[in-house]
């Protein structure tokens, strides 16, 4: 499971941006974000699995998966939900995409998981607990872990809300900022699956990444990486290796 904070069509200038927490058993291997192959994205990598949790495409797509929380009754071995990141990366835009997923996914079985899609232009997110639900994105501020977007009964998602209260700052720059201190909170009063930062015995946060992007593409994009929980460990900025991929 991982926290996905994001901002769609906030301001003409940025298009999105998205922070996002990777939570995974810590035994689990899995690489940084780089550039991948087949197909030619920016993501990192399950070493296990061959998927990826987040990518972003040569044209600007960006997709996103979490887990959901429902029990899964399907066959013992479904297909990867990582793969499923890469597959819709495939696609040229986020409108492509959402159509192409929602389709997919009617035909195909994957354990429970949200799907986020996202370019500068358009945002979806598809719910997939059986029948995939699509639910598409107007402008502004959502949260998403293991449950719905903006799930009300989740105190992670309240959580996240509140810290994300303030308005954004103007500048990209500072906004990415802000949403790299909402993935560091680690309320020391709150169980632990309830933080934003989690760290449990043998599970957690693992790694975080904040980024955005405009109509510009690649070439105007940013990104920071995190390669640990980032209340501990520092973001460090892989923008200039996004971009020479384009």
């Amino acid at each position: 499971m991982c926290l996905i904070l994001l901002d769609h069509g906030l301001d003409p200038g940025v298009g999105l941006v998205l922070g996002a927490n990777r939570e995974e058993a810590y035994a689990r291997p899995s690489q940084g974000p780089d550039w991948r192959p087949d197909p030619p994205v920016f993501s990192g990598l399950d070493v296990l699995a061959g998927g990826t949790w987040l990518g972003v495409s040569q044209a600007g797509l960006v997709v996103a998966i979490t887990n959901r929380r429902e029990a899964w009754q399907g066959p013992s071995e479904p297909r990867s939900r990582g793969q499923l990141c890469y597959d819709t990366l495939r696609l040229v835009s986020a409108a492509e995409a959402l159509d192409w997923a929602v389709e997919h996914l009617a035909d195909h079985g994957y354990r429970p998981c949200n799907l986020l899609i996202a370019d500068a232009l358009t945002a979806g997110v598809i719910h997939v607990p059986g029948r995939p639900e699509r639910r598409d994105l107007s402008p502004g501020r959502y949260v998403l872990t293991d449950g719905d977007i903006d799930d009300p009964n989740s105190q992670r998602v309240a959580r996240a809300m509140e810290l994300t209260k303030s308005s954004p700052a103007a500048r990209i720059e500072d906004r990415l900022t802000q949403m790299e201190r909402i993935l560091a909170d680690a309320d020391p009063d709150a169980p632990d699956r309830e933080r934003i930062c989690r760290r449990g015995e043998t599970s957690g946060t693992v790694s975080a990444c904040v980024l955005a992007l405009s109509e510009a593409g690649l070439d105007a994009a940013q990104y920071r990486y995190a390669a640990g929980p980032p209340d501990t460990h520092c973001f460090h900025d892989l923008s200039t290796q996004l971009q020479r991929g384009h």
